[in-house]
């Protein structure tokens, strides 16, 4: 099938997309609600319609919800006909990834466009998953995706990052496309940083593996008592170690980032694995904060003044010390990564042939 052909020859002018995500907006994680931000944004042109579908409804618990999701793939198999692009919300879920297994092979889509958010790269994330020892959460991801999506040939695949991207390179769809975290308008309400750093945060989620070597290099730092930055803020899911709680205050899930990035604030970020870099980093970078990062996951920012590389405990302190007592500001502008070209274009360039 020829998935190639010039933007005069597609017979209808404007797009029909249909973008389906496991849970409704009011439902889903911040991380998740940011994602799907960034592909709206990229969606976001004249010619192209879109329509937002969650498979899961929104009563009971989330298992609850997943346990009906037979009658509800049939719903989204019946309105995928009517439109020309499909986009699926994988993000290394099981069942959504059998749902894109059932779209690329139904018979009567073989005229959709059908394309996966894989988001984070599997590859890393698996390797994350082994790194911190988990081999039972690393052996169920793999088995789904391998059952799921790897044998099916989806015309499409979007990644948050071009590292992302190259590390899936057994995957080999029609095309892949980075589509990055787009800074949402909060950018021009928030204070730039200029000065002494006054706070320290750090946004995780404090259940993940990926989080925990890096949180420990912290707790230990933070041990020491020559951090010289003593308003430690915590945000995000699950409950701080207590190397790190004994020394800060948690505020849980917050609505808005300006919360977490106002004032002279320097970030932590304590992933530490080779897995994708987290939307905070690209947030708190955009908006000219400056990051703590481990030194597997800094390599994707070469040469940033913002960022500062950390891989044991003296590093950590040594940054907030420079931190607390020289000045900072940004000098210039980040820009976590060129979106990439006009969305219709794109589409339109690798439809099935009509």
């Amino acid at each position: 099938m020829t998935r190639t052909e010039p933007l005069e020859a597609v017979r209808k002018p404007r797009l029909d997309v249909l973008y389906v995500t496991e849970s409704a907006r009011s439902l889903s994680s911040p991380g998740r609600l940011r994602r799907q931000e960034a592909l709206l944004d990229w969606l976001s042109h004249e010619h192209l319609t879109v329509r937002h579908l969650s498979i899961l409804g929104t009563h009971g618990t989330r298992s609850q919800r997943i346990s009906g999701l037979v009658g509800r793939y049939r719903a989204v198999l019946d309105e995928a006909q009517s439109n020309d692009v499909v986009i699926v919300e994988a993000l290394a879920l099981p069942h959504m990834s059998v749902l894109t297994r059932m779209l690329s092979r139904h018979r009567r889509l073989q005229d959709t466009l059908t394309l996966v958010d894989v988001c984070d790269s599997w590859t890393l994330q698996v390797r994350a998953m082994l790194s911190a020892r988990q081999p039972g959460p690393a052996l169920r991801l793999s088995a789904a995706w391998l059952a799921s999506v790897f044998p099916t040939r989806v015309d499409g695949a979007l990644y948050i990052s071009e590292r992302d991207l190259a590390a899936d390179h057994f995957l080999k769809p029609s095309f892949k496309l980075v589509v990055p975290l787009s800074p949402n308008n909060a950018s021009k309400a928030i204070e730039p940083y200029r000065g002494k750093a006054e706070r320290l945060v750090i946004p995780a989620d404090f259940h993940s593996p990926h989080n925990r070597q890096g949180l420990r290099l912290l707790a230990r730092a933070l041990s020491t008592g020559r951090a010289p930055i003593r308003r430690i803020e915590t945000f995000g899911r699950g409950t701080p170690p207590p190397g790190i709680a004994s020394h800060s205050v948690h505020r849980g899930w917050v609505p808005s980032i300006l919360e977490v990035l106002r004032g002279n604030t320097v970030v932590f970020a304590a992933n530490t694995s080779p897995a994708g870099i987290p939307n905070k980093i690209h947030e708190a970078l955009t908006y000219g904060r400056p990051v703590l990062v481990g030194r597997t996951a800094s390599q994707a920012f070469p040469g940033l003044p913002q960022v500062f590389p950390y891989e044991n405990p003296h590093d950590i302190v040594r940054h907030l010390e420079r931190l607390a007592f020289s000045d900072f500001e940004q000098e210039e502008p980040y820009t976590s990564v060129t979106m990439p070209r006009n969305s219709y274009e794109t589409l339109v360039s690798v439809l099935p042939r009509r």
